[in-house]
């Protein structure tokens, strides 16, 4: 196991839904541990606990008839971030539907619609679709 960031968590998650695997077990920093709290509250993982240390359990929400997902897509990038400010948000509203944006804002990391109702923008992390 190695310490995460964003993309391996993601990816992480990516494989153990296609596998439809029940659980996986990951080393968890704090930063990533604000992304699992995000994607707990959209019902992409359905729970996750410490298990030792900062090794954490996650069970990933997957169903064989009704996906919660179909895509997860990192943006996040150390040069040149794609940066979205509340303007470009409020365009974007109306052509996301049922996707979601996770972004790194000035009061940490917020989805999209949390970003709208504190009229600010962000670092784009990662789409779900």
């Amino acid at each position: 196991m190695r310490k995460l960031n964003y993309s391996y968590l993601i990816n992480h998650l990516k494989i153990s839904t296609a596998r439809q695997a029940f659980f996986f077990e990951v080393l968890v920093s704090p930063q990533v541990l604000s992304i699992l709290k995000i994607l707990l509250d959209l019902n992409i993982v359905r729970r996750f606990y410490r298990v030792h240390g900062n090794r954490f359990r996650i069970f990933p929400s997957w169903s064989s008839k009704n996906p919660t997902f179909s895509q997860i897509r990192v943006y996040r990038r150390v040069a040149n971030p794609l940066t979205i400010k509340y303007h470009a948000l409020q365009v974007l509203q109306h052509n996301l539907k049922s996707s979601h944006l996770i972004l790194s804002t000035p009061y940490g990391l917020l989805p999209h619609r949390e970003a709208m109702r504190r009229k600010t923008g962000g670092q784009l992390i990662c789409l779900i679709h």
